[in-house]
């Protein structure tokens, strides 16, 4: 099941006519986007980013699509990212709440309004989003360069055959015509 959707996925960049640039553009900015912590504007994000860097959209849509197969390990990367941004920021540790104030936190996070707090942004988004650009970063040039790579191999590899399917035709239309001619 998850490898028919990566092939689907991989069929589609490989399909995309655009140039090998276009399309590893806009896979590094929809891995990038990926990893950061904008639950719910990813895609727009990734087609804004993607149009104002004339890169592919559609490739940059279905980068940001192929993290939907890391859901089940999602709560882990953000609690990576977070680790990772606060030591970057040299943040010191916060201690886990006494149990009594974990369930008021709780309380706290289903009102959409302590989300927007200033406290809350800079003692938990803010080292996410630092934690994220940082692992981010490293991926989407490494997801570029790969894409250029396999684009340009294959798009290669597709001009040599057309090439040898339009050699074998005109011997054979030769063959046919010099057939022709002997009769």
């Amino acid at each position: 099941m998850i490898k028919d959707f990566f092939a689907q996925k991989l069929k589609t960049l490989r399909e995309i006519r655009a140039e090998p640039e276009a399309v590893a553009g806009g896979v590094a900015i929809g891995m990038f986007l990926g990893f950061t912590p904008f639950i719910g504007f990813k895609t727009v994000l990734a087609l804004l980013i993607a149009w104002l860097a004339r890169c592919s959209k559609l490739a940059a849509v279905i980068a940001v699509t192929l993290h939907d197969v890391l859901l089940p390990v999602a709560p882990f990367m953000v609690w990576v990212e977070y680790h990772l941004g606060r030591w970057v920021l040299r943040l010191p540790p916060i201690p886990p709440p006494p149990v009594n104030k974990v369930h008021s936190f709780l309380d706290r996070l289903h009102s959409w309004t302590s989300l927007f707090h200033w406290d809350f942004f800079c003692k938990y988004v803010y080292p996410v989003l630092v934690g994220s650009i940082l692992i981010a970063i490293p991926i989407a040039i490494a997801s570029y360069f790969l894409t250029h790579t396999v684009l340009v191999k294959m798009r290669q590899r597709r001009a040599i055959a057309a090439a040898h399917a339009a050699a074998e035709d005109l011997t054979e239309k030769a063959a046919t015509a010099d057939k022709s001619k002997s009769s």
